[in-house]
């Protein structure tokens, strides 16, 4: 069973745990929602730096339902299983207009490598398939990650990045030195 749980999307702007430069690039990213049908954003950095909370205030601020893709019942051991678990998520998340939250996306999105073996060959066609997915899908797909050296080029260029970096976690870090 595919699971998908819906995010808060009740989060407002004015909460300091985000810092200006990231509200002011999710501003912008809202904006190009009244001109643009499917946008995919890449919310890059650390752990604990906010991208998740970056994602729920996306949703809030568009006021559309944000959905986080549980990729431990979306991934699976057996060939084209897992493409055939994401075109579902794909499909339902169509007829229901929902942002789809991809976290920990370096998980699924990873680089495509020279092929020398059947697993290879498989890797690479799974990420093919979700560069086509990502294309066809006419709503927003947020991929947060700590590890964005780790995704396909591709992805990174379809993606608008945002990188997040909580004003919290500087000063957890200051206070420890």
């Amino acid at each position: 069973m595919i699971k998908i749980s819906k995010k808060p999307t009740n989060v407002t702007f004015e909460a300091p745990s985000l810092p200006d430069k990231t509200k002011a690039q999710l501003d912008e990213v809202a904006k190009l929602v009244k001109t643009q049908k499917n946008l995919r954003i890449l919310l890059g950095g650390d752990s604990e730096t906010g991208k998740t909370l970056a994602a729920e205030r996306l949703a809030t601020v568009l006021k559309l339902p944000l959905y986080k893709v549980d990729l431990s019942s979306v991934v699976s051991k057996y060939i084209g299983e897992t493409e055939k678990n994401l075109q579902k998520v794909f499909i339902k998340a169509k007829s229901k207009k929902w942002i789809l939250f991809f976290d920990e996306a370096d998980a699924l999105f990873g680089k495509r490598t020279e092929v020398s073996n059947a697993s290879e060959r498989y890797a690479n066609q799974e990420t093919g398939f979700l560069l086509q997915q990502l294309e066809d899908y006419q709503g927003m797909v947020i991929l947060a990650t700590n590890l964005t050296g780790k995704l396909d080029p591709a992805f990174l260029r379809r993606s608008i990045k945002i990188t997040a970096s909580s004003q919290s976690k500087k000063k957890k870090n200051s206070k420890k030195k």
